[in-house]
Protein backbone atom coordinates (compact mmCIF):
# COMPACT_ATOMS: atom_id res chain seq x y z
CA UNK A 1 0.00 0.00 0.00
CA UNK A 2 1.41 3.41 -1.00
CA UNK A 3 0.65 6.75 0.63
CA UNK A 4 2.33 9.40 -1.53
CA UNK A 5 2.64 12.86 -0.12
CA UNK A 6 2.13 11.82 3.49
CA UNK A 7 5.38 13.57 4.37
CA UNK A 8 7.27 16.08 2.30
CA UNK A 9 9.41 14.07 -0.06
CA UNK A 10 8.02 10.71 1.13
CA UNK A 11 8.42 8.01 -1.45
CA UNK A 12 6.58 4.95 -0.22
CA UNK A 13 5.01 3.37 2.89
CA UNK A 14 4.61 -0.36 2.43
CA UNK A 15 3.33 -3.29 4.50
CA UNK A 16 5.60 -6.30 4.08
CA UNK A 17 4.44 -9.77 3.22
CA UNK A 18 5.17 -10.84 6.79
CA UNK A 19 2.22 -10.16 9.10
CA UNK A 20 2.13 -6.77 10.85
CA UNK A 21 5.60 -5.73 9.59
CA UNK A 22 5.99 -2.24 8.11
CA UNK A 23 8.94 -0.68 6.25
CA UNK A 24 9.20 3.11 6.00
CA UNK A 25 11.52 4.92 3.58
CA UNK A 26 11.38 8.68 3.61
CA UNK A 27 13.37 11.66 2.38
CA UNK A 28 12.32 14.36 4.74
CA UNK A 29 15.02 16.68 4.57
CA UNK A 30 16.94 13.64 5.91
CA UNK A 31 16.96 10.02 4.80
CA UNK A 32 15.09 7.53 7.00
CA UNK A 33 14.81 3.75 6.59
CA UNK A 34 12.87 2.02 9.34
CA UNK A 35 11.58 -1.52 9.65
CA UNK A 36 9.32 -1.78 12.69
CA UNK A 37 7.52 -4.71 14.29
CA UNK A 38 4.66 -3.72 16.52
CA UNK A 39 4.39 -4.86 20.12
CA UNK A 40 3.74 -8.52 20.64
CA UNK A 41 1.29 -9.82 23.16
CA UNK A 42 4.11 -10.00 25.71
CA UNK A 43 4.83 -6.29 25.39
CA UNK A 44 8.31 -6.84 23.90
CA UNK A 45 9.86 -5.66 20.61
CA UNK A 46 12.17 -7.83 18.47
CA UNK A 47 15.33 -5.62 18.43
CA UNK A 48 16.95 -7.67 15.68
CA UNK A 49 14.24 -6.49 13.26
CA UNK A 50 14.26 -2.85 14.37
CA UNK A 51 16.39 -0.42 12.31
CA UNK A 52 16.49 3.36 12.23
CA UNK A 53 18.79 5.46 10.04
CA UNK A 54 18.43 9.13 10.85
CA UNK A 55 22.03 9.95 10.24
CA UNK A 56 23.84 11.78 11.79
CA UNK A 57 21.26 12.13 14.57
CA UNK A 58 20.00 8.66 15.42
CA UNK A 59 21.01 5.24 14.23
CA UNK A 60 20.02 1.74 15.27
CA UNK A 61 21.27 -0.93 12.94
CA UNK A 62 22.73 -4.40 12.58
CA UNK A 63 26.27 -4.41 11.26
CA UNK A 64 27.50 -6.96 8.69
CA UNK A 65 29.35 -8.73 11.50
CA UNK A 66 26.04 -9.31 13.27
CA UNK A 67 26.73 -6.77 16.01
CA UNK A 68 24.08 -4.16 16.87
CA UNK A 69 25.02 -0.49 16.93
CA UNK A 70 22.97 2.26 18.49
CA UNK A 71 23.99 5.92 18.39
CA UNK A 72 22.64 9.36 19.12
CA UNK A 73 24.44 12.33 17.60
CA UNK A 74 27.97 12.56 19.04
CA UNK A 75 26.74 12.02 22.59
CA UNK A 76 26.26 8.28 22.73
CA UNK A 77 26.93 5.05 20.93
CA UNK A 78 26.92 1.39 21.90
CA UNK A 79 27.92 -1.69 19.94
CA UNK A 80 26.74 -5.09 21.21
CA UNK A 81 28.06 -8.42 19.91
CA UNK A 82 25.64 -11.20 18.88
CA UNK A 83 26.51 -12.91 22.14
CA UNK A 84 25.06 -9.97 24.06
CA UNK A 85 28.43 -8.70 25.24
CA UNK A 86 29.03 -4.93 24.95
CA UNK A 87 31.87 -4.46 22.47
CA UNK A 88 32.29 -0.69 22.74
CA UNK A 89 30.41 2.39 23.83
CA UNK A 90 30.80 6.07 24.53
CA UNK A 91 28.81 8.56 26.51
CA UNK A 92 29.84 12.15 26.07
CA UNK A 93 33.62 12.37 26.50
CA UNK A 94 33.88 8.82 27.93
CA UNK A 95 34.88 6.10 25.46
CA UNK A 96 35.48 2.44 26.20
CA UNK A 97 36.23 -0.47 23.98
CA UNK A 98 38.52 -3.47 23.58
CA UNK A 99 41.92 -2.38 24.86
CA UNK A 100 41.17 1.28 25.42
CA UNK A 101 39.53 3.74 27.79
CA UNK A 102 39.42 7.46 27.03
CA UNK A 103 38.04 10.43 28.94
CA UNK A 104 38.56 12.95 26.18
CA UNK A 105 40.66 15.08 26.32
CA UNK A 106 41.80 14.59 29.92
CA UNK A 107 42.88 10.97 30.30
CA UNK A 108 43.41 7.80 28.34
CA UNK A 109 44.49 4.17 28.62
CA UNK A 110 45.23 2.48 25.32
CA UNK A 111 46.96 -0.89 25.54
CA UNK A 112 50.05 -0.47 27.71
CA UNK A 113 50.02 3.31 27.39
CA UNK A 114 48.15 5.71 29.66
CA UNK A 115 48.13 9.35 30.59
CA UNK A 116 46.46 12.15 32.49
CA UNK A 117 46.96 15.17 30.24
CA UNK A 118 49.22 17.07 30.80
CA UNK A 119 50.31 15.77 34.18
CA UNK A 120 51.38 12.18 33.65
CA UNK A 121 52.19 9.80 30.80
CA UNK A 122 53.37 6.20 30.79
CA UNK A 123 54.11 3.55 28.24
CA UNK A 124 56.35 0.55 27.59
CA UNK A 125 59.66 1.38 29.24
CA UNK A 126 58.85 4.92 30.37
CA UNK A 127 56.76 7.11 32.64
CA UNK A 128 56.90 10.88 32.78
CA UNK A 129 55.38 13.73 34.80
CA UNK A 130 56.14 16.94 32.82
CA UNK A 131 55.10 19.49 35.48
CA UNK A 132 57.58 17.92 37.91
CA UNK A 133 60.30 17.38 35.28
CA UNK A 134 60.32 13.83 36.57
CA UNK A 135 60.10 10.40 35.03
CA UNK A 136 61.54 6.97 34.49
CA UNK A 137 62.75 5.40 31.27
CA UNK A 138 64.79 2.47 29.98
CA UNK A 139 67.89 2.90 27.78
CA UNK A 140 68.93 0.89 24.73
CA UNK A 141 71.40 -1.15 26.82
CA UNK A 142 68.48 -2.11 29.12
CA UNK A 143 69.70 0.14 31.94
CA UNK A 144 67.04 2.33 33.58
CA UNK A 145 67.00 5.90 34.89
CA UNK A 146 64.69 7.60 37.36
CA UNK A 147 64.67 11.39 37.81
CA UNK A 148 62.83 13.64 40.25
CA UNK A 149 64.39 16.91 39.17
CA UNK A 150 66.34 18.37 40.91
CA UNK A 151 66.06 16.34 44.11
CA UNK A 152 66.81 12.79 43.05
CA UNK A 153 68.10 10.62 40.25
CA UNK A 154 69.13 6.98 40.02
CA UNK A 155 70.47 4.91 37.11
CA UNK A 156 70.92 1.14 37.38
CA UNK A 157 72.47 -1.32 34.94
CA UNK A 158 70.55 -4.16 33.36
CA UNK A 159 71.75 -6.51 36.13
CA UNK A 160 70.48 -4.14 38.84
CA UNK A 161 73.87 -2.78 39.92
CA UNK A 162 74.11 0.92 40.60
CA UNK A 163 75.48 3.11 37.81
CA UNK A 164 74.92 6.45 39.51
CA UNK A 165 72.54 8.33 41.80
CA UNK A 166 72.04 11.48 43.82
CA UNK A 167 69.67 12.49 46.59
CA UNK A 168 69.87 16.20 47.40
CA UNK A 169 73.61 16.63 48.09
CA UNK A 170 74.42 12.92 48.29
CA UNK A 171 76.03 11.36 45.22
CA UNK A 172 77.02 7.73 44.62
CA UNK A 173 78.50 5.70 41.80
CA UNK A 174 80.10 2.28 41.32
CA UNK A 175 83.40 3.46 42.85
CA UNK A 176 82.57 6.72 44.60
CA UNK A 177 80.33 8.35 47.19
CA UNK A 178 80.05 11.96 48.31
CA UNK A 179 77.97 13.93 50.79
CA UNK A 180 78.84 17.32 49.33
CA UNK A 181 80.83 19.10 50.64
CA UNK A 182 81.36 17.22 53.91
CA UNK A 183 82.40 13.69 52.89
CA UNK A 184 84.07 12.05 49.89
CA UNK A 185 84.92 8.43 49.09
CA UNK A 186 86.43 7.03 45.88
CA UNK A 187 88.54 4.19 44.47
CA UNK A 188 91.88 4.95 42.87
CA UNK A 189 93.24 3.30 39.73
CA UNK A 190 95.60 1.15 41.83
CA UNK A 191 92.58 -0.29 43.66
CA UNK A 192 93.06 1.65 46.90
CA UNK A 193 89.92 3.13 48.40
CA UNK A 194 90.19 6.67 49.74
CA UNK A 195 87.85 8.66 51.97
CA UNK A 196 87.98 12.22 53.21
CA UNK A 197 86.22 14.72 55.45
CA UNK A 198 88.00 17.96 54.52
CA UNK A 199 90.33 19.26 57.25
CA UNK A 200 89.07 16.62 59.71
CA UNK A 201 89.67 13.12 58.41
CA UNK A 202 91.26 11.07 55.63
CA UNK A 203 91.43 7.33 55.15
CA UNK A 204 92.82 4.72 52.80
CA UNK A 205 92.36 0.98 52.32
CA UNK A 206 94.99 -0.67 50.13
CA UNK A 207 94.33 -3.77 47.98
CA UNK A 208 96.65 -5.63 50.39
CA UNK A 209 94.18 -4.97 53.21
CA UNK A 210 96.22 -2.30 55.02
CA UNK A 211 94.01 0.39 56.51
CA UNK A 212 95.15 3.94 57.25
CA UNK A 213 93.18 6.59 59.11
CA UNK A 214 94.20 10.16 59.79
CA UNK A 215 92.36 12.59 62.06
CA UNK A 216 93.07 16.30 61.81
CA UNK A 217 95.61 15.25 59.18
CA UNK A 218 98.48 14.89 59.52
CA UNK A 219 98.43 15.11 63.35
CA UNK A 220 96.82 11.79 64.30
CA UNK A 221 97.48 8.58 62.39
CA UNK A 222 96.14 5.04 62.67
CA UNK A 223 97.24 1.91 60.79
CA UNK A 224 96.09 -1.69 60.71
CA UNK A 225 97.69 -4.34 58.54
CA UNK A 226 99.90 -7.41 58.35
CA UNK A 227 103.04 -5.54 59.46
CA UNK A 228 103.79 -2.46 61.53
CA UNK A 229 104.54 0.61 59.42
CA UNK A 230 108.09 1.95 59.97
CA UNK A 231 107.96 4.54 57.17
CA UNK A 232 109.11 8.09 57.77
CA UNK A 233 105.79 9.61 56.70
CA UNK A 234 103.96 7.64 59.40
CA UNK A 235 106.54 7.79 62.21
CA UNK A 236 106.92 11.59 62.00
CA UNK A 237 103.31 12.17 62.95
CA UNK A 238 102.95 13.45 66.53
CA UNK A 239 100.21 10.96 67.48
CA UNK A 240 100.08 7.45 66.04
CA UNK A 241 98.59 4.06 66.80
CA UNK A 242 98.95 0.88 64.78
CA UNK A 243 98.28 -2.80 65.10
CA UNK A 244 99.34 -5.88 63.13
CA UNK A 245 98.00 -9.09 64.66
CA UNK A 246 99.59 -9.32 68.12
CA UNK A 247 102.07 -6.55 67.28
CA UNK A 248 101.29 -2.97 68.19
CA UNK A 249 102.70 0.52 68.55
CA UNK A 250 101.45 3.58 70.40
CA UNK A 251 103.03 7.01 70.14
CA UNK A 252 101.92 10.16 71.95
CA UNK A 253 103.40 13.56 71.04
CA UNK A 254 106.57 12.41 69.30
CA UNK A 255 107.41 9.74 71.88
CA UNK A 256 106.56 11.66 74.97
CA UNK A 257 104.88 8.33 75.66
CA UNK A 258 105.69 5.40 73.41
CA UNK A 259 105.20 1.64 73.48
CA UNK A 260 105.92 -0.89 70.78
CA UNK A 261 105.86 -4.65 70.37
CA UNK A 262 106.98 -6.40 67.21
CA UNK A 263 107.35 -10.15 67.27
CA UNK A 264 109.19 -11.00 70.50
CA UNK A 265 110.78 -7.54 70.75
CA UNK A 266 109.31 -4.73 72.81
CA UNK A 267 110.28 -1.19 73.74
CA UNK A 268 108.86 1.67 75.81
CA UNK A 269 109.76 5.36 76.18
CA UNK A 270 108.75 8.29 78.32
CA UNK A 271 110.34 11.28 76.62
CA UNK A 272 114.00 11.57 77.70
CA UNK A 273 113.16 10.36 81.19
CA UNK A 274 113.04 6.65 80.59
CA UNK A 275 113.71 4.13 77.81
CA UNK A 276 113.35 0.35 77.88
CA UNK A 277 114.12 -2.14 75.12
CA UNK A 278 114.17 -5.94 75.05
CA UNK A 279 114.59 -8.11 71.93
CA UNK A 280 113.09 -11.33 73.32
CA UNK A 281 111.54 -12.71 76.52
CA UNK A 282 114.10 -14.10 79.01
CA UNK A 283 116.83 -11.69 77.89
CA UNK A 284 117.99 -8.74 79.98
CA UNK A 285 116.39 -5.46 78.96
CA UNK A 286 118.42 -2.44 77.95
CA UNK A 287 117.25 0.74 79.67
CA UNK A 288 118.18 4.38 80.29
CA UNK A 289 117.03 6.84 82.93
CA UNK A 290 117.26 10.55 82.13
CA UNK A 291 118.99 9.75 78.88
CA UNK A 292 121.86 7.88 80.53
CA UNK A 293 122.15 9.19 84.07
CA UNK A 294 121.72 5.56 84.95
CA UNK A 295 121.62 2.89 82.25
CA UNK A 296 122.26 -0.70 81.28
CA UNK A 297 123.86 -1.32 77.90
CA UNK A 298 123.38 -4.72 76.29
CA UNK A 299 125.19 -6.42 73.46
CA UNK A 300 122.75 -9.09 72.38
CA UNK A 301 124.89 -10.52 69.58
CA UNK A 302 127.77 -11.30 71.95
CA UNK A 303 125.55 -11.92 74.98
CA UNK A 304 126.87 -9.33 77.48
CA UNK A 305 125.70 -6.23 79.32
CA UNK A 306 127.16 -3.54 81.58
CA UNK A 307 125.80 -0.69 83.72
CA UNK A 308 126.57 2.98 83.21
CA UNK A 309 126.10 6.16 85.27
CA UNK A 310 126.50 9.85 84.60
CA UNK A 311 125.96 9.19 80.89
CA UNK A 312 129.55 8.07 80.22
CA UNK A 313 130.92 6.20 83.22
CA UNK A 314 130.78 2.35 83.16
CA UNK A 315 130.07 0.69 86.49
CA UNK A 316 131.21 -2.85 87.45
CA UNK A 317 132.32 -5.60 85.19
CA UNK A 318 130.61 -6.81 82.04
CA UNK A 319 128.24 -9.68 82.59
CA UNK A 320 127.27 -12.37 80.17
CA UNK A 321 124.16 -14.25 79.10
CA UNK A 322 123.34 -16.69 76.33
CA UNK A 323 123.43 -14.81 73.02
CA UNK A 324 120.65 -15.22 70.52
CA UNK A 325 119.81 -14.03 67.04
CA UNK A 326 118.22 -10.70 67.78
CA UNK A 327 114.63 -10.02 66.89
CA UNK A 328 113.83 -6.80 65.04
CA UNK A 329 115.13 -3.89 67.05
CA UNK A 330 112.09 -2.46 68.75
CA UNK A 331 112.01 1.26 69.01
CA UNK A 332 114.43 1.89 66.13
CA UNK A 333 113.00 4.43 63.72
CA UNK A 334 113.41 5.14 60.02
CA UNK A 335 113.98 1.54 58.98
CA UNK A 336 112.68 0.38 55.59
CA UNK A 337 109.05 -0.56 55.77
CA UNK A 338 105.76 -0.30 53.93
CA UNK A 339 104.91 3.11 52.60
CA UNK A 340 102.70 5.19 54.82
CA UNK A 341 99.56 7.03 53.79
CA UNK A 342 99.92 9.88 51.42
Amino acid sequence: MDFPGLLPGMNRLRRNSRPMRMTLRALAPLFIVATVWPLAASGQVDDEEYEVHLWPFIEATTLPSGARRTSFLVFFHRTVLPSGEVYSYHLGPWFRGPGYKVLFPLAYEIGDQAGVVPFYFRGPGFSFAPPLLSGRWRHKDDSASTWVTPLFHRTVNADGTLQGMHLLNYFAGPDSKALFPAYWQWRREDGARRSCVPLLYSGRMDPSGDVYRSFLPPLIGYHRGDKLDNSLSFQLRPFTCQRAGSDYEFNFLWRLLHARREGTAMSADMAFLWHLERPAPGKPAEFQVLGGLFARDCRYRTGSYRYRILWFCPVGRRRFFEPATPAPEAGRLLRPGPAGPE
